[in-house]
């Protein structure tokens, strides 16, 4: 009889691990920590595997005053939201794209003036039958560049939203807020 397998695939900002356990067996982890796209081969004998994902976080707003004497402060950025599927299909033998995107950073893309963000990005994996896991990213906190003294700041940004990211039910909570 050959031993039952059972998986988790965790995805994240920088940050994937994939765990293989055999009851009362041994089991194997992989983690993949940086930003980038991988291939995974499933390995023979599993044919469903449990998915974690983490969205990525949305960067801080810039703060910047350039009248004398201005400071400002920017937003910090909303968390990435959370997706669970307990059970994705998969063929052993196949391969599977994973994307981790690179970190969100303030003032990225051209993202220097007043109220503008840069958001973290969403985190997927799609097994066999388009069973997918999507984790959504959070939005970026506003800058706050501003040329008067005004003593404010650009707001926060929202947590990656349930309504955006796909899991289980009970498995998909929102990331918090900037």
């Amino acid at each position: 009889m050959k031993p039952k397998f059972s998986s988790r695939l965790f995805l994240g900002l920088s940050a994937l691990t994939f765990s293989l356990a055999a009851p009362s067996a041994y089991s194997v982890t992989e983690t993949f920590n940086t930003a980038g796209t991988f291939n995974w081969v499933c390995p023979g004998g599993v044919t469903s595997i449990q998915v974690e994902c983490w969205g990525g976080g949305g960067a801080g707003g810039q703060g910047k005053g350039v009248a004398t004497s201005a400071q400002q402060n920017g937003g910090g950025g909303g968390g990435g939201a959370y997706a669970r599927k307990a059970t994705v299909p998969v063929t052993p033998g196949s391969t599977y794209t994973i994307i981790i995107p690179p970190a969100a950073v303030s003032g990225s893309g051209g993202q220097t003036a007043d109220d503008q963000f840069v958001s973290g990005g969403a985190v997927s994996f799609t097994g066999d039958l388009t069973t997918t896991v999507t984790a959504a990213g959070g939005v970026g906190g506003r800058n706050s560049i501003r040329t008067i003294n005004q003593p404010d700041s650009g707001p926060g940004g929202a947590g990656g939203t349930t309504g955006a990211s796909v899991g289980d039910i009970g498995g998909v909570f929102a990331g918090g807020n900037g």
